[in-house]
């Protein structure tokens, strides 16, 4: 076969250019910015994640193109190598599957991505070039296969140790930046939330008092002392700042401003000691059904259970909260005993302001 022998010295100083260990290195060092390129995508945009296992196929085919020039089937194998290291890292840092997509194709994007790291990776024969190679390359071996640099036994290992250590590394720096990111984030998200937690605190100076009703009063009582927060109509609203000290400053507003019996009540309830009887016997000494019922009951205590029971069905038929008279049948049924167990427990519930209302 006549080739022109110009054409031959321009083939033959193309093989002579090849160097795989170059692009084992290339292929090593790109597997950098292709990784983080990758976790930008996800992070940003995770629905087109999967497309990174083609895309990545590419760049890497073409990181060994640059920087190998060459065009023996080892520059493919290369490029498939750093390939499947890069992907099976990516996997494991978890930046390929989000959401639901199907196995096919997953499988389909990854063959893609490694067909292209191999056809990208090799340069291509011109066709006026295409009979100096075949004179070069197949009648005879080529010298240039022969030199150090373009050894297969040694890229192939470079590629994979280099690919396995910058990927590595890349994915540590990701996760590490991944976890420094999510941890601002949720300081953030924390910060917001505390904010919006605190802005539903309210003045419980006196003056700012005056301009609520009672009932509105009670319920943020009841509010800052269970950190749930509740409307005057009953109406769960969330969250709410947690103060015992803000739930007791109203209800003491309530008995000393207004002399509303059923804070007195109340503050029996979440009081100990004297505080608690004498708030008891004011709360019953301004009429309040609650706390004659709990009198009654502590009456029945003490043994009296007899006695006690009938002074609770006569007061039953007076009372016109629902929640009283529901605990006063379930005494009437049950008995003081679990009564009795609460009594020394304090609490303040919802049925001891739900359906009650006050004069003003």
């Amino acid at each position: 076969m006549h080739v022109d022998e110009a054409q031959l010295e321009r083939v033959n100083a193309k093989l002579n250019n090849q160097h795989a260990i170059k692009a084992a290195i290339g292929a090593a060092i790109w597997s950098i910015p292709l990784l983080l390129t990758w976790y930008g995508v996800y992070y940003f945009a995770p629905d087109f994640s999967p497309m990174m296992l083609f895309l990545a196929g590419v760049g890497l085919g073409f990181a060994v193109r640059v920087h190998g020039h060459g065009y023996r089937r080892r520059f493919a194998l290369i490029a498939l190598v750093a390939y499947v290291v890069l992907v099976v890292v990516a996997m494991n840092i978890g930046i390929v599957i989000t959401g639901t997509i199907w196995g096919v194709i997953l499988l389909g994007l990854f063959l893609s991505g490694a067909w292209a790291s191999a056809f990208f990776a090799r340069k291509g024969i011109s066709m006026t070039e295409n009979n100096a190679f075949y004179v070069l390359t197949e009648q005879q071996n080529h010298g240039s296969g022969e030199l150090a640099k373009n050894r297969w036994y040694l890229a192939i290992p470079l590629v994979l140790v280099g690919s396995t250590i910058t990927s590595a590394a890349t994915a540590f720096a990701i996760h590490v930046f991944h976890g420094v990111n999510q941890q601002l984030a949720w300081a953030q998200d924390y910060q917001k939330s505390v904010q919006r937690h605190e802005a539903k605190n309210i003045d419980v100076t006196p003056k700012h008092l005056d301009t609520l009703t009672t009932k509105e009063a009670l319920f943020y009582a009841y509010s800052y002392y269970t950190g749930r927060h509740f409307d005057a109509y009953g109406r769960h609203k969330g969250e709410y700042p947690l103060s015992t000290f803000k739930a007791k400053t109203i209800l003491n507003y309530l008995v000393n401003y207004r002399q509303e019996p059923r804070a007195a009540f109340i503050l029996a309830r979440v009081n100990e000691g004297q505080k608690a009887s004498d708030m008891l016997q004011t709360a019953i000494d301004g009429g309040d059904q609650y706390a004659k019922f709990y009198s009654v009951v502590q009456y029945g205590c003490t043994g009296e259970d007899k006695r006690a029971k009938q002074l609770l069905s006569g007061m039953q038929r007076l009372v016109n909260e629902v929640p009283i008279e529901s605990d006063i049948n379930t005494v009437m049924h049950y008995g003081f005993e679990h009564m009795c167990e609460e009594l020394p427990d304090a609490d303040f519930e919802l049925r001891f302001i739900r359906e009650y209302k006050p004069k003003s």
